[in-house]
Order: structure tokens, then sequence, then C-alpha cells
């Protein structure tokens, strides 16, 4: 039996067959059919429009009307007259003229005569008062063409069309089948009613005499028949498999499982296959295994339960084993296949889409000989192969397919063993804990691996060194490209026939990455003592900014274990970061909300800040230092306050009244440290700073989010 091609079958029968079904194999069976190309008078009824059912009735009642007796009776002006008074509608004239040559035309059998060209005497033919009986006009087409098709294998020919219309078949030359009288009418006018309704419709009055058959094609068609056992009823079912669509054939499927003789025969033909017998039935341990399933769900809605098992149909096993693969843990995967299919291939391609762990190993064998369309996909995994540290395939002559998945908590393998199906072999795979057998065809899988990989990634990593020896310049990819011939070729060691190269390309790996280590540790340092002396001599952001980003390109080379460069290249892009940062502050303009207390601290305050910003004055403070002109202390400092406010002829000064709508709820808007606060409070949106030496008022800021500074915090900063 073709297993390329069961498990394929297998794959689109899963939404089909109940979990009691095991599945036993497959043989070819011919259908035969025929297409006949036949002519005929095919006569179509066609149903009245309005103006061909009132024209009827009325020349059923009148038996001959004019053209304008009709136009009149219908209320159209179709001609025009001076007593009584009517214009002629042209349009309405070519509405009437048109349904009434239509009736008078030979294409439906000249229901009406006009009399002339004019119908100036309408009246009903014959075949036009029977046509008025069945309200539809019939048109009739000598030798027109039409086909059908004769199921000789199930004789269903109602379904023929259906089942064989898009059917490429092979051409059968003097089939002598089943007698089928292509010339009886009524036989092919019974087919013809479901295969091609348009042509003959006893409800639509649609029908043909005088058939003749122009040609006769006779034609089989090859279709694979699936055939399982279900467990639960203890019968075999069979499915026939259309390949070219990936789908069951409903209608023969059913036909062979109501002929019992068709099916007993497919048995029969399986039955004389060669047979492998076995001294344990798995077949009973397999239906123990699944009997606490409903045996009557469809296969699919319980494949994740059926995974937990430790017995699985052959084909189930293979267009599954995916999904028992731990794709968020470590493991290492090691597979066998004596067969491959597009089925085997996708499960191997979603393996290698789903690793999450980069410390998985997975090993694969493939048959020696492939398919061209396996070998291209094969070609394509060996691409993969190539470009990885992880993934490994290769072509060996495997006698028997085995599947080993191991990770730090399990371990476990999968063969084949064989069961019987009454008097059928079935193959099954049992899941087994990795013993010392497991372990020793792991070791083996590996070593010959080793002895298919080991020599030719020595040889890479040869002339790769080679390479990169020749070059002064170290590099960061040059690191990881050792990294990766490291970890890809430390798989084998102690491994095969190449043992010792294996040991000698390893110490290389190692001696020659210490060297590109140090060199490019001494390179970057370089780098970094540039950039050092750069960054003193920058004069503006722009310059910062392109100094980090040519610091960024530094980034890509740094070995992320190497913890001195990595702390090196943080500190130098601080103080990268801090450089800009003073560059912009510069250049920011802030306004500053001065206090009382403040002016009071330093009268000379106005004149110490930078120009550029604003300096605001709130009513409220004006208020205070006026006042203070009254106080002995503080008269002269208050007075020298005022007047350099007054007399400032910088634009950067500003008086503003407070809005106490700013102000919390809570906040006593009569308080003067609250009216200061509001001010504020206007230039908050402007990043402005309140500068006081007010602990209250301070706090009173910090409640409302409003940036504060006391007069050595605002010196430092600003002055």
């Amino acid at each position: 039996m073709h297993k390329e091609l069961d498990i394929e079958i297998y794959k689109h029968l899963e939404n089909v067959m109940t979990t009691g079904e095991i599945y036993i194999g497959h043989l070819n069976y011919d259908f035969i059919f025929s297409k006949v190309n036949y002519l005929a008078t095919c006569t179509e009824a066609i149903p009245f429009t309005p103006f061909d059912k009132v024209i009827c009735q009325l020349l059923t009642i009148d038996e001959q009307l004019s053209f304008e007796q009709i136009g009149d009776i219908l209320g159209m002006n179709v001609y025009e007259s001076s007593n009584p008074k009517r214009y002629l509608d042209v349009a309405e004239k070519e509405i009437l003229m048109e349904a009434l040559q239509s009736l008078a035309s030979d294409e439906f059998g000249k229901m009406i005569e006009g009399g002339d060209i004019n119908f100036s005497r309408c009246r009903l033919t014959p075949t036009g008062r029977e046509y008025a009986k069945m309200k539809s006009k019939f048109k009739v087409t000598i030798n027109k063409p039409f086909e059908l098709y004769f199921d000789h294998t199930t004789g269903d020919n109602l379904k023929a069309k259906e089942n064989f219309e898009f059917t490429k078949g092979i051409a059968v030359h003097n089939y002598l089948g089943i007698s089928i009288d292509f010339k009886d009418e009524d036989f092919i006018k019974e087919i013809a009613a479901t295969q091609i309704p348009d042509i003959y419709n006893i409800e639509k009055k649609n029908s043909f005499t005088d058939a003749i058959v122009v040609s006769k094609q006779d034609f089989y068609k090859t279709y694979p028949i699936a055939i399982t056992y279900d467990s639960h009823e203890k019968i075999f079912k069979a499915y026939c498999f259309d390949e070219k669509n990936k789908k069951t054939q409903k209608s023969f499927s059913q036909w062979i499982n109501n002929e019992s003789y068709v099916k007993n025969e497919i048995l029969a033909a399986l039955d004389s296959k060669e047979t492998v017998k076995s001294e344990v039935k798995y077949n009973e341990v397999y239906e123990e295994a699944i009997r606490h399933i409903d045996k009557n769900n469809p296969l699919i809605q319980v494949k994740n339960e059926l995974l937990t098992k430790d017995l699985f149909d052959e084909y189930f096993f293979l267009n599954n084993f995916s999904s028992l693969v731990p794709h968020h843990s470590k493991y290492d995967l090691y597979i066998c296949l004596t067969f491959c299919s597009e089925s085997i291939f996708d499960q191997i391609f979603q393996i290698l889409q789903k690793i999450e762990n980069i410390e998985s190993k997975i090993f694969i064998v493939f048959p020696e000989i492939l398919k061209d369309e396996d070998d291209a996909r094969y070609e394509s995994l060996l691409a993969l192969a190539n470009d990885s540290d992880n993934f490994f395939i290769t072509k060996k002559n495997v006698k028997n397919s085995f599947f080993i998945i191991e990770t730090d908590e399990d371990a476990n393998y999968y063969e084949i063993v064989i069961g019987e199906i009454g008097k059928y072999s079935k193959s099954f795979f049992n899941k087994n804990k990795l013993d010392d057998r497991g372990i020793k065809i792991k070791d083996y899988i590996k070593t010959e691996f080793s002895n298919d990989y080991a020599l030719s990634i020595c040889d890479e990593i040869n002339r790769s060194i080679q390479n990169d020896m020749e070059e002064d310049i170290a590099s960061i990819e040059q690191i990881e490209k050792l990294d990766f011939y490291n970890v890809k070729l430390r798989v084998f060691e102690g491994l095969g026939m190449y043992e010792e190269t294996i040991d000698d390309a390893l110490q290389l790996i190692e001696s020659f990455k210490e060297n590109r280590l140090e060199r490019l540790e001494e390179q970057i340092n370089e780098d970094f003592d540039e950039f050092e002396e750069d960054l003193e001599t920058i004069t503006n952001e722009n310059e910062g900014y392109n100094l980090k980003k040519k610091l960024e390109k530094i980034k890509t080379q740094i070995n992320k274990n190497n913890k001195k460069l990595v702390n090196r290249f943080e500190q130098i892009k601080l103080n990268i970061d801090n450089k800009i940062e003073e560059f912009e502050e510069a250049k920011r303009v802030y306004p500053f909300i001065i206090d009382t207390n403040i002016f009071i601290n330093d009268p000379d305050i106005i004149s110490k800040i930078n120009k550029k910003h604003k300096i605001i004055i709130a009513a409220k403070v004006l208020d205070e230092l006026d006042g203070f002109k009254t106080n002995p202390q503080l008269k002269e400092t208050a007075t020298k306050i005022i007047r350099s406010i007054s007399s400032s002829k910088s634009n950067n000064i500003h008086r503003t009244k407070a809005n106490l709508n700013l102000l919390p709820p809570d906040f006593n808007k009569r308080s003067p440290d609250n009216m200061i606060l509001a001010t504020a409070l206007m230039y908050q949106d402007q990043k402005g700073y309140l500068v006081t030496e007010d602990k209250g008022l301070i706090e009173k800021a910090k409640t409302v989010e409003m940036k504060v500074l006391n007069y050595q915090e605002f010196a430092n900063k600003f002055l």
C-alpha cells in the first residue's frame, strides 16, 4: 500500500471519521463513465410578457383587431388624428409594434397573423390559441447540441454529470461493459431532466424531440478507496477519495458501503496483500486505550485527548506528531522516516516555526529516495539546516520509522508495532519511556549525523578563520560566527569517526575567539578615547546628537559579556546626554515669578538674571514692596527695588495681576501668598518657576504642582 497517499487520505478523513475508526489502507478502484453528445429539436418555453398576455386575451375575445384598435384598448397613443385630437407617441407605437412582431415571428411559431406589415387585421393562429392557453410562447431550435453523462459502474446516471463533468478520465476503447441504449428518448429525457434542466424540464415546459447521437466517448477514472474498521460497530467502512480536490467523494463512498459485493471485493483485494502476523493484539490494546472516549465523536474533536495515549493509529501519529513536541521547552527531537509525504513535511515546518528555546536540537533522517516534489521540499529544509546551529537533516536507507522526544523532565520514543484487524495487518505507533534501546538508537542517529556533518563543518571553520586572520580589524560578526560554529559542532563532540578533528576545531575556535575579543576590545577602547576627546570640543547640541549617533554604531560591536566596555559605553552616552542638555537648557526661556522675600534678600537679582528669561512681578509683590517704604529698616531697600523695576528698560519684566480663579476652591483668595501663587499659576503651562523663601508658600506650590525654587536653588541653576 502506498503509505504516502494513505497519510494524505487520513489527513482529510479526520473530519469525517469517528474516534472508534481505525484506518486499514486503500485500494484503487476504476469507475467507468460515458460522455455522449446529442443533437435534437429543442423547444424552450418562454413565459408571456405582460404585453403578450394582454394581446392574446384581446384576440381571444375579439377574433380580429387592428393595430390602432389594440392601441386604443391599451390606452396607448399609437397614431395621430384631428377629430378627436390625438398626438402620436412614437415610443408607445414602437413598443406595441415590437410586441406584435414578436408574436408573429417564426421564432415563436407565428402565434398571430397581422394581415400586412402594419398589423391592420390581427388574429390568433391555431398555434397562438394553443400557446395562449399555456400562457407561454415557445422557441424551437433545430439541431441544438447538448451533452449527457452515463455512469457504467454505479448505474447512478442522474448524478453522472455531477460526478464526472470535471473529471479528467482516461479514454476506454471499445468498452463492452453494461449495455445502455443511448438512443432511447424516454430514457435520455429522464436523465436530461436532472443533468440539463434548462433543455428538458416538464415544469418549465422545456423539451426536445428527434434526439440523435453525434458522438460517444468512454472513460475510466481511478479513485483510491480507503478502508477503515469501526471498532464500535464492528464493521468495515469505505471512503472514496478525490486526490485532485482533496476531499471524499460522498456519492461513490455511499454506493460502495451500500453495495456489499463491491466492498467485499475491495476487502478481498486488501487481504491478498502481504501481511505480518503479530503476537500482541495491538488492535485490542488500542481499543482499550480509547474505550473511555466517545467513539461516535468526529476524530478531529478528540485529537488532543488521543495524543495523551500510549498507542496511536499510524496515520493519526504521522499527521499529528508535531503536536507532541513541547515547543515552549528545551527539547531534543530525533526522527527517522521510511517514507515521506506533503503532510509529514508540513508537520516538520510547523515544528521549526514554533521553536521557542534556541537550545533545542532537531535531527531528521529522510529516506534516500524521494519523489520530485518531496525532494524540492527536502532542499528547502536543507537550506534552513545549513543556516541553523540546531537543525540537522540527512538522507539514509531507513528500515523503520522512529521518533524520540527528550526534555529535561521527560524522554520518550515512538516506534512502529504491528497489529491485526481481523485478517488485515495494521501498524500502530507505540510510546515508550527512553530505555537502553532508545538511548542506543539516539546515539546511533547522532553518530551518523556526526559522520555526515562534522568534517564539512570543520572545513567551514578553517576557511572562515583563515579569511578573518587576513583582516587586522576584529568585529562582533566574527565572534558571532565563531559562536555559531561552536554550538553547531559541539553537538557532535565525542561522536563518530572524526572525533579528533572535532576536538581540534573546537580548540581552534576558542583560541581564535579569545584573540578576536582582545583585538575588538582594543579597537573599541580606542574609539571611546576619541569620543571623549570629541565631547570636549563640541559647541552645540547638533554636534552632540551626531556624536551620539556614532556612539550607537559602536554599541553593535560590543560583546554584551564584556562589562567594562558596556559600562564605559553607558558612561560616555550619559556624558553626551548631559552635554546636550546643557546646550538645550541654555536656549530655554523660563518665566520667573519672584516673591517679595527674594527681592529683600537680593535687591540686585533682576540684573543677575539673563535677559532672555521673563521676570514676572506680581501685583501683590509690588504692593508689599510699596508697603515696606514705611518701615525704617526696609525703606531704603524697598525704594531701591521699586526704582530698579521702574527704571529698567528691558522688555523682559512683566507686571501681572493675579488670576484668583486658578486657585483651588479651598485656598483663601485674600491671602497675600495665595495671590502670588495665583500669579505663578498663570505661567505654569510655560514651565514657569516660583522663586520664594516662604516655606508655607513652597508647600502650597507643591500641592498644586507648581515648580518652585528657593533662592539658593535658583542661584545654582540660573545665576
